[in-house]
């Protein structure tokens, strides 16, 4: 039989994801992003429903990798922190909140290979390497200059992004400062530039949180969108009883000051997202599976 060790540990962990969930859901930042690590942070695991878009899924420094860098960088063995594996995207309809989050590539300990920001790949987001200002380039600290990575939504499908969210390349001072939430605009010419640089009008009432300054303790960068399902143009609707979107999605990382590397670029299209489970669903999901894991242990011990 199970010993009271083994009960007492079964019962804090249900009543510690339970006590989280309901804690978290005044704060979705937190509940979303605990570590700075995407790997981690919107998991499967953690979250049944998140949306995956993959850009690169092969390792760093495959001769098929999408971003270009100075051979000097892949000799060190780096990876520029524009370069990112995947788009995770998850959806809590209890505070109607997006969480947004670039997936940079991990060592199979989980630990990071480049950080988000860090152009150069030396390991620090804030600082150059001596080769990357010799060569006349520079890795600004906290994505000054036009440092930028953007996510922007076409939320009515028709081709065209409505709505830009994250770090603009057009800002004044620190980038992270500048995070926001958009309408996408055209140049004052009429003319599509690329997303990086087409923050319009701030939507105010859509302006989420960065989880945190990118590093090497939270290698990723990760925000939220509030009241996403009022997204100008997005159409909500009902699939299997939950809230649903459809949307097509692109994303950018990258420089024009770094000279070091190029930019990471990426399209999608997401469609039928729906909520993750709310804290009592989960309890329930992650509850039978305990129940199933005792049930497996009794039978071994009887």
């Amino acid at each position: 039989m199970m010993s009271r060790s083994g009960i007492r540990l079964w019962t804090f962990a249900a009543i510690a994801l339970f006590g989280g969930a309901s804690t978290t859901m005044a704060d979705p930042i937190q509940m979303f992003f605990p570590t700075g690590n995407t790997q981690n942070d919107l998991s499967p695991e953690r979250f049944p429903n998140v949306v995956v878009l993959i850009d690169n899924p092969t390792f760093p420094n495959n001769p098929t990798n999408d971003v270009a860098q100075a051979d000097w960088m892949t000799r060190e063995g780096w990876l520029t922190g524009w370069n990112f594996r995947d788009i995770r995207l998850a959806y809590d309809r209890a505070t109607d909140t997006m969480a947004v989050a670039f997936n940079g590539f991990k060592n199979p300990d989980g630990s990071p290979i480049n950080i988000a920001g860090d152009a150069d790949g030396n390991g620090d987001p804030n600082n150059s390497d001596p080769r990357t200002i010799a060569a006349g380039g520079i890795d600004w600290p906290n994505f000054g200059g036009t440092e930028s990575m953007t996510i922007a939504f076409d939320t009515n499908m028709d081709g065209v992004p409505n709505v830009v969210a994250g770090i603009p390349a057009n800002k004044p001072g620190s980038g992270l400062d500048a995070f926001t939430v958009a309408r996408f605009a055209l140049s004052p010419e009429g003319v599509v530039r690329g997303i990086e640089q087409s923050f319009g009008e701030v939507l105010t009432d859509h302006v989420g949180e960065l989880a945190f300054a990118p590093s090497p303790d939270h290698p990723d960068l990760q925000f939220t969108i509030r009241n996403f399902s009022r997204l100008p143009g997005l159409t909500p609707f009902e699939l299997d009883g939950e809230i649903a979107f459809s949307y097509n999605i692109r994303a950018y990382a990258g420089s024009l000051d770094d000279v070091v590397a190029g930019e990471d670029q990426f399209s999608g299209q997401v469609r039928g997202q729906i909520p993750i489970p709310e804290p009592t669903t989960l309890l329930l999901w992650i509850g039978s599976g305990l129940g199933a894991a005792c049930l497996a242990r009794r039978r071994t011990q009887v």
